[in-house]
Parts: structure tokens; sequence; C-alpha cells
């Protein structure tokens, strides 16, 4: 998980110096920060090097924006198939057609360069000696009796790229936005993370750290309960299944609704209220077993990337709040932050996040 501190380093002094440049604090889009650094974290993971600057806009940046013009748009034939020719009339076909060519093009190309690079032996690794993941998957293909097709290697890397890229920013970015909206709540995380005898403002706090910080996770746990990234599960039937009065026919698309699950008040005490408290030294955890609580997902296809997004957003919360103080903009009160929700396949804000951040007193 190198990388990953790596990162955060590069991004806190980016930030350091954009503060000391000001006088009582610099306007920062925090939304945008996170989304930079958690895309060049799994580009690294993925493929080897980083996307920053205009290379990241020609890259996963541009794959999410494309991706992101049709899955917050309502498709008629998910729910109602009989009336799925309206996407021939509406221009909704057209639009996937034309979106899922620049995704293959774009994925089409990324494995090119990997092999060229394997032809000319030239695997790209992360700075420690180890294969990316594009490296490890070719390699996989190649050997005898393999049976990773090219379209699942495509359909793998923009599992990775995409859904895990997103769904950790969100994570981070609705956990600052629940800590301006509950001042109380930031100011008992900074004192956990400030109170480590020893450590001086600007030192990085590492994955070594993070079990002495139980706080922090609780925050992060309360806000996959309040602010899942992923509202939606779905699920297939395997067989008819009769649920209360609802009969579900096999073969059956079902939607299991993650955001409305943790905050129902029968399941939670105060399901309204952003509450850390709740979490600790509770049995309550990420894995799928309680099923009041399924941030990401449960069983067989619980998501394989939730270590990594908690590691990430841990890391980067611990570091931020350790090293910077942040206010909302024009001394604005905290019940005045607009928490509305963006559409998409991943529940982001529809207002980036932004905040005046400033070094706090020694």
């Amino acid at each position: 998980m190198g990388f990953i501190l790596f990162f955060s380093l590069f991004f806190f002094f980016l930030l350091l110096s954009s503060i000391l440049a000001g006088t009582t604090g610099s306007i920062i889009c925090l939304s945008e920060i996170v989304t930079t650094l958690t895309s060049n974290i799994l580009s690294l993971v993925v493929l080897g090097k980083r996307h920053s600057g205009e290379e990241g806009n020609n890259g996963s940046h541009k794959l999410s924006s494309a991706l992101n013009l049709i899955a917050g748009q309502v498709n008629i034939g998910d729910y109602i198939p009989c009336l799925g020719w309206i996407n021939h009339i509406n221009g909704m076909e057209k639009k996937v057609n034309r979106v899922a060519k620049e995704v293959d093009e774009y994925l089409e190309g990324i494995i090119e360069q990997g092999l060229k690079k394997q032809e000319t032996n030239e695997v790209d690794v992360n700075g420690e000696g180890q294969q990316n993941f594009l490296d490890v998957l070719l390699q996989l293909q190649r050997e005898e009796n393999a049976n990773l097709h090219r379209d699942s290697i495509k359909a793998i890397l923009l599992n990775m790229m995409l859904a895990g890229a997103e769904t950790t920013y969100s994570l981070m970015e609705w956990t600052f936005s629940q800590l301006m909206r509950n001042p109380n709540v930031m100011a008992k995380l900074q004192g956990e993370v400030r109170q480590k005898p020893g450590r001086k403002l600007g030192q990085m706090i590492t994955e070594d750290d993070l079990d002495s910080l139980p706080y922090l996770k609780a925050v992060i746990r309360e806000t996959l309960r309040t602010n899942p990234p992923v509202t939606l599960l779905n699920r297939v039937s395997k067989e008819a299944v009769k649920i209360m009065e609802y009969d579900v026919a096999a073969g059956s698309e079902v939607f299991i609704n993650v955001k409305v699950i943790g905050r129902d008040p029968l399941l939670w005490e105060e399901a309204d209220v952003f509450r850390p408290e709740r979490f600790l030294n509770s049995p309550v955890d990420v894995k799928g077993q309680h099923f009041e609580y399924l941030p990401f997902g449960s069983g067989r296809r619980i998501c394989p990337g939730s270590s990594l997004a908690l590691t990430t957003a841990q890391l980067t919360l611990a570091n931020l709040i350790h090293n910077f103080n942040f206010a909302l903009p024009n001394n604005a009160k905290p019940d005045e932050l607009d928490m509305s929700e963006g559409h998409g396949m991943v529940t982001k804000r529809k207002i980036p996040l932004v905040l005046v951040a400033s070094l706090p007193s020694s």
C-alpha cells in the first residue's frame, strides 16, 4: 500500500503550497483533489503509471465522463421490458452504443500498450519490483488452457479503473461533507488524529498508525451507512421465491436499496443522525454478514476492492485532518452546506465540495 502514502504525500505538499501562497487560507475544491488522488492510485495499480493533468483528462477521466452520460438516465426497458422499443425513438440506444464504442476503444488501446511492452520485455512495474494488474492478466491469458478472453480482460479493467476509483472518492467526498455538517464530530476526529505525542505538523500518518485511530474508522463506517457510494445493489434470483406477499420469478433482477436499509429507524437508533460512536466497539462490519449494513454488498459478489477503498480513505482523511483546518466558504453555517446527490452509477455530490483550507496553529 506504499503507493497510497506516496500520493497522499504528493497531494499534501500540493495543498500545503497552495495554502502558504495565501494569507488566511485558500479556497480548494476537495472533490477535485480526492478525484485526482484516487484515479492516480487505481491507475498505478492497474497500469503501472499515474494519470494526472492533461493525460488524466484524456484517460480515466474521459472514461468516467462517457459512462456517466448514460448512468443517470432512466432506461425504461430495464423496468418494463416490453417497452424497450422506446429506446429506439428517444435516442437512448444510440447514445449507449456510442459510449460503448468509446469505452471499448479506450480499453483496446490500453491492452495493446501492455502487449507491446511484453513483446519487448518492458513489463511495467510500480517502483517496487511488482507487476501491475494488466501485466498479470496478459500473462495469465498466454498460459496454456487459459480461459481468459480479451473481452473479459476489458471488463476486469473497467471494474478496477472506474468502479474502484469512483466509489473511493465518493466515500471521501461524503465523509468530508458530513464532517463539515457536524463540527462536533470533526473536532473529536481532529483530537484523535493530532493527539499522538511527538507527531508534528507535516508528518505523515502511515498505515501502521491506523489501528490506533478507532474514531477515524468509525467516522468512515458511519458515512458508509448514511451515504453509501453505491445505493442500489443488483442481483438475479436463481429460483422462484415468495417474499412476504410478493412473487419473485426465477431470473428476475432484484435491487437492494442499501441507503434505505442504512437509514431505517427500525434497524438503527437515531437513523438520521450522523453519529460515528455507534460503530465504536460494534460487531457490525463491512464484510456483508450483517444485512442491516451492506455498503460493499455481500456473498460471492461482495466488492473485491473494499480493503483498498477503506485504506485509501482512512490514510487520506487522517493526513488531511492532521495537517489542515477546514471551513466552509463565506463563513457559511454547517446546516447551510448543500448535501444534494447527483445521478449516476455511483452516488456523488451534485455540487462539488469547496472548502477553505488553512494551517492549524501550533
